[in-house]
């Protein structure tokens, strides 16, 4: 999804919110839904993942740090992550989304390099 230009960020933000929502439906059922209460953090989010300056700095951001999400099993965090990755284009500048467990193994298993 193109970068905003100054002055359109809540356009930009509604749009990328209405791309979530309709991806949701498609990969997870119409179950799936974006909360009010979330925006917030996805306006976050989505300032991280494209390397939006404008929005990263109204959110007191850095965006040479990485994203560390935390929460109960079950609560999304992966869900949300595999469906942020979409707006990026093109695909090759795209993420990957990894479980703590996968990191933790990983980790025990290489150390540090």
């Amino acid at each position: 999804m193109a970068q905003p230009e100054t002055g359109n960020q809540t356009l930009y933000f509604a749009r990328c919110l209405a791309f979530l929502e309709r991806k949701s439906k498609e990969l997870y059922g119409e179950h799936f839904r974006l909360h009010g209460e979330d925006y917030p953090l996805l306006e976050k989010l989505l300032a991280c993942i494209t390397g939006n300056e404008v929005i990263a700095g109204r959110q007191g951001l850095s965006l040479r740090k990485g994203i560390l999400l935390s929460g109960p099993i079950g609560c999304g965090k992966t869900s949300l992550m595999t469906l942020l990755r979409l707006l990026l284009l093109p695909p090759q500048e795209r993420y990957r989304v990894k479980s703590c467990r996968e990191v933790s193994f990983e980790f025990q298993k290489e150390g540090m390099r």
